[in-house]
């Protein structure tokens, strides 16, 4: 802003008329002794210092005149309070001023990758202008709660005694704004050209919605042929009888012997005397007895009834 013309500067010298006639008086005193911008600057910041003022985010009400009031009486308040009382001293001195709002601090994310900006960091200062320098920025808070710039709103133990909390509840705090950045990124935020550069990251890059599509359509064709495998795929049974049985079965349909869905075991066994050889017919029967017992006997199972009925199953040969 070195090159602003005293119309642009024209309304950072604005007042309202008749306002604040104690601190306009206190300015033009100082004006009339002749010093340059900065060493006005620089008095202003001093009187913020010198005479008793404190810095509260529970500041008394003031009255109809808030600059005299501020300046003059309660002599409490926070950032908003000192820039604009700063900057209303500035104007009545001839210097162009305006007051400047934004964010000042903040707190890095857990993973150190994005940084945490609160309303508690809300900040407001000052700017006036100096000729051939421009814009200069001037914080009027830093005169009466220095911690309050240094080290931010909610980490400085102003006067109050409002402070963080303990380190507990600080980890928690973090580990909730990581949650909240996650889903911000990858579900709220989660545009087009996030889609592109996780995917670079992989290694696929498209030029077109139509490779993009090709490579879903691909992925959603391994998702179901995965799902018809898991699903359609017979599934080998758990108990071990039931494992042998179907062991035996299998044997049988290899040779043309397929068990039907409605066939017992015996009805099967009688299929199957008619063409199998007179030594693998008894072997089959005996499977098929073995078998029966081990379903339908309601006395306990012995261990060793479930494994000779293994062997069996394996010795046979249709």
């Amino acid at each position: 802003g070195r090159n602003e013309s005293v119309r642009s500067l024209a309304p950072y010298l604005e007042l309202p008329p008749g306002s604040n006639p104690r601190a306009r008086a206190l300015a033009a005193s100082w004006a009339q002794q002749g010093e340059n911008v900065a060493g006005l600057i620089d008095r202003m910041l001093l009187f913020f210092r010198e005479e008793p003022f404190r810095y509260t985010l529970n500041p008394p009400i003031l009255g109809r005149e808030t600059v005299d009031d501020f300046l003059f009486r309660t002599r409490a308040g926070f950032c908003e309070h000192y820039s604009s009382a700063f900057v209303v001293m500035m104007r009545a001195m001839g210097i162009p001023a305006r007051v400047v709002t934004g964010y000042q601090g903040g707190e890095q994310g857990l993973d150190g990758s994005y940084w945490i900006v609160r309303q508690a960091d809300a900040h407001a200062w000052a700017e006036v202008w100096i000729r051939d320098r421009g814009w200069i920025r001037v914080d009027p808070t830093a005169a009466v709660a220095p911690e309050r710039v240094e080290r931010g709103s909610r980490l400085a133990p102003i006067s109050d005694g409002r402070r963080t909390g303990n380190a507990l509840l600080g980890r928690f705090a973090l580990r909730l704004d990581w949650v909240t950045n996650a889903w911000n990124e990858w579900v709220l935020t989660y545009d087009g050209r996030r889609q592109r550069r996780f995917l670079s990251a992989l290694g696929l890059g498209f030029e077109s919605w139509q490779e993009v599509a090709g490579l879903l359509a691909g992925v959603l064709l391994l998702v179901l042929g995965g799902c018809a495998l898991l699903t359609l795929h017979p599934k080998t049974p758990r108990d071990p009888v039931e494992r042998a049985w179907s062991e035996f079965c299998d044997k049988l349909a290899a040779h043309g012997l397929t068990r039907q869905l409605h066939e017992t075991a015996w009805q099967l066994l009688e299929r199957a005397n008619r063409v199998l050889e007179p030594d693998a017919a008894l072997s089959a029967r005996r499977i098929v007895e073995r078998y029966n017992r081990l379903r339908f006997d309601p006395r306990p199972i012995p261990p060793q009834g479930v494994r000779n009925f293994q062997r069996f199953v394996r010795r046979f040969r249709p």
